[in-house]
């Protein structure tokens, strides 16, 4: 069987522990953090590709220490989506994640965009406030060794 290229998008959780530290006016305990990654493997078939990604998102899955003192780990959740790449992805501009969604033909791009990706506003006011919202709330993901801020920041 050939070794083909996959682009394979997985899911994990961050799961935050322990009491904090310090606190500052960003500090909040009421929100989850998901994040999608993509990872680029070279896999005999897409069960195959499935199988390495779940190994790399594990490989990455290294707990620290956020600003706060707190313990910050990623939880392997699920490989959500898996796309055979027909160009070679060491490439600039390669293609490396295509989806294509089906949906009723009344519905404008930006309801499509609200819906899908619900952080996109046509307001850039509301916008730009989303953004320092989202900004603000993943500051508790923030690596202490690496983040450079003081407790002031």
């Amino acid at each position: 069987m050939a070794w083909k290229w996959f682009a394979i998008k997985t899911v994990v959780r961050a799961v935050i522990t322990g009491k904090p530290e310090q606190t500052d006016k960003y500090f909040h305990e009421d929100t989850s953090f998901y994040e999608e990654n993509v990872f680029v493997v070279k896999a005999q078939s897409d069960q195959h590709a499935y199988e390495l990604a779940e190994r790399a998102v594990k490989k990455q899955q290294v707990a620290y220490i956020n600003i706060y003192g707190q313990k910050v780990e990623y939880i392997y959740i699920d490989s959500v989506d898996c796309f055979e790449l027909y160009d070679d992805p060491s490439k600039s501009g390669s293609e490396v994640f295509s989806v294509i969604y089906a949906v009723p033909k009344v519905k404008t791009d930006t309801q499509f965009l609200q819906e899908r990706y619900d952080y996109f506003l046509k307001d850039e006011d509301a916008n730009d406030e989303r953004n320092d919202w989202q900004h603000k709330k993943q500051k508790v993901l923030l690596n202490c060794e690496f983040s450079g801020l003081d407790e002031d920041s």
